[in-house]
């Protein structure tokens, strides 16, 4: 048996959605990003770079300083085949992000 990856663009549907898990503080928190037509592979926010986590979570964190949640907060996120996703949010809240790569 043999597997490859392959694009999910042509049968994703929708916005993306961002996921706040439990536990974050103003120094650390994890989401998810779901329902994306392409692996998310980096990103930022406020200019502070994601970290990927494990079980397909990403963290924001910034070596023990306080994080810049000042908003609007700005997110910019990078796809595997190469797209670009910008969305503006006015809370640090789990919401559908408006858009798609």
């Amino acid at each position: 048996m043999t597997w490859q990856q392959v694009s999910c663009t042509a049968f994703t549907e929708g916005p993306m959605h961002l996921g706040i898990m439990p536990g974050g503080n103003s120094y650390y928190s994890q989401f998810v990003l779901s329902n994306a037509a392409q692996q998310v592979t980096g990103g930022s926010i406020n200019r502070q770079a994601l970290k990927a986590a494990s079980n397909g979570r990403w963290e924001l964190s910034n070596n023990g300083k306080e994080l810049d949640m000042g908003v609007p907060l700005q997110l910019d996120l990078t796809g595997a085949e190469g797209g670009k996703m910008q969305a503006e949010l006015q809370s640090w809240t789990s919401q559908t992000l408006g858009g798609q790569f």
